[in-house]
């Protein structure tokens, strides 16, 4: 047996299962909570970026899929209204007459035809788009999970004993998930840009005036709710750390079932367990009311767009019914794309923690990788510990200055209270933790230069 006392192994409160090691920095998932509360979308951008590197020409295809059925569905517009004003007229047809353009005078049938190509037209890159979309969002959800996984695995183990129960759990299924919903509704947001952006086009072409008044309300809009949207953000981030602490008493219920049943602690726990779920499920409920909330005032002022319209060409009085009647459904259409495109940002901007918290859990592990050497090792002749000492907080070593030498078919044996050090010690001997002071020797070398291969045989 070891002396505790000679062998250095003095603070009996070691902690070893439940201290944070001091050499693992600041909790990561603490720390990107903190950052996620204050996010903005200036801050996220560059994340989102580099997130989207590898699939440039993916979102560019996306966005020319998109100008291209924003045109065909302008032209939609005009011809089905035109066709229909010459349905309800009698006599010779006149000339068709979009803001500066003046076409032939084409039968009923043609334009029709033609309105009909270009819907399927639409329909086709609609569609294409949408698989694009879904199978891209599939592909950075893989990319992730597998990334952080495999940085787990690959990352010291002090950095996984450092994660919060649970949290790992959490952030491949649910933070990933969410981080996937913002790649999702990016898409989603570049198809409604782009389209809004040739339906405004084509607004211009047959009333610049109105289309300008058109683009005012829009952007208007769109700021007069950016607070609505930094509240949801704050929600959001909110939501995602009270799921994270849902998540860390479920492991930890499970974890300790036998206990709980012993001590017949079943109903506090209930109790605890439920308080942690209701907590949860208000937060739920307030993200969840803002974002149907934004679909239903676009939805109104949409409308109150198409009466307002409607009674200034009452007002007004024209004799260009066709030319008007195109003008209010691309302006209608284009409000719709602007509140899908509004939706888009603020799904977003929900969706930014999660994204903040996957990048921040994936740098704590990539940063900190295991250490591994390049020696051979066929045997272990000797062990030497020389003044190691390591700690899990300032001011309370778990190993103090501890020297130790064991030879080849020696066999040591380690007592001491609990708390004393006997786990952080065989964590040291293991590699799993490295000493902050001191040296580590097998057969005279340091142990970080021998290959991880013949160290796990060994």
């Amino acid at each position: 047996p070891v002396d505790r006392q000679a062998a250095g192994v003095s603070d009996p409160e070691d902690g070893a299962a439940a201290e944070p090691p001091s050499d693992a920095a600041e909790d990561p998932a603490q720390v990107s909570a903190d950052r996620a509360t204050n996010l903005t979308i200036r801050d996220s951008l560059p994340e989102m970026l580099r997130l989207l590197r590898p699939h440039r020409r993916t979102l560019g295809l996306v966005a020319g899929l998109s100008l291209v059925g924003g045109a065909a569905e302008a032209g939609v517009l005009v011809l089905i209204l035109e066709a229909a004003v010459r349905l309800s007229q009698s006599g010779p047809s006149s000339p068709i007459v979009v803001g500066p353009l003046r076409l032939a005078h084409p039968a009923v049938g043609m334009l029709l035809i033609v309105a009909l190509g270009l819907t399927v037209l639409k329909l086709a890159l609609q569609l294409t788009s949408s698989w694009i979309s879904a199978s891209l969002t599939a592909d950075i959800q893989r990319e992730l999970r597998k990334a952080t996984f495999d940085a787990y695995v690959d990352s010291e183990w002090a950095v996984q004993a450092a994660d919060r129960e649970g949290s790992l759990q959490q952030l491949m299924g649910i933070e990933v998930e969410r981080t996937t919903l913002a790649v999702l509704t990016l898409t989603a947001g570049i198809t409604a840009g782009c389209s809004l952006m040739t339906l405004l086009i084509a607004a211009v072409v047959v009333s610049p005036a109105a289309a300008i008044a058109m683009i005012a309300l829009v952007g208007g809009l769109f700021f007069a709710v950016r607070p609505v949207t930094g509240l949801a953000r704050r929600w959001s981030a909110a939501r995602s750390g009270e799921e994270l602490n849902l998540a860390e008493s479920l492991n930890e219920l499970v974890r300790t079932a036998e206990e709980i049943r012993v001590h017949g602690v079943g109903a506090s726990e209930k109790r605890r367990l439920a308080d942690d779920t209701d907590l949860v499920a208000r937060w739920i409920s307030r993200v969840t009311f803002v974002n149907i909330g934004m679909i239903q005032v676009y939805q109104g002022i949409a409308l109150l767009v198409l009466v307002g319209a409607l009674l200034a060409v009452h007002v007004l009085g024209t004799s260009n019914l066709s030319g008007i009647g195109a003008l209010v459904l691309i302006l209608l259409r284009s409000f719709a794309y602007s509140q899908q495109l509004q939706n888009s940002y603020h799904q977003l901007i929900t969706s930014l923690p999660s994204l903040t918290r996957v990048r921040a859990q994936l740098a704590s592990y990539t940063d900190r990788p295991e250490a591994s050497g390049t020696t051979p090792l066929p045997r272990i002749k000797s062990v030497v510990l020389d003044q190691v000492s390591y700690s899990y907080r300032p001011g309370h070593r778990a190993l103090d200055q501890m020297t130790l030498e064991v030879e080849h078919g020696e066999m040591v044996g380690v007592v001491g209270p609990s708390g004393a050090g006997k786990s952080t010690l065989v964590q040291v001997l293991l590699r799993l933790r490295y000493p902050q002071e001191g040296a580590y020797l097998i057969n005279g070398r340091p142990a970080l230069e021998y290959q991880d291969a013949d160290w796990t045989r060994l």
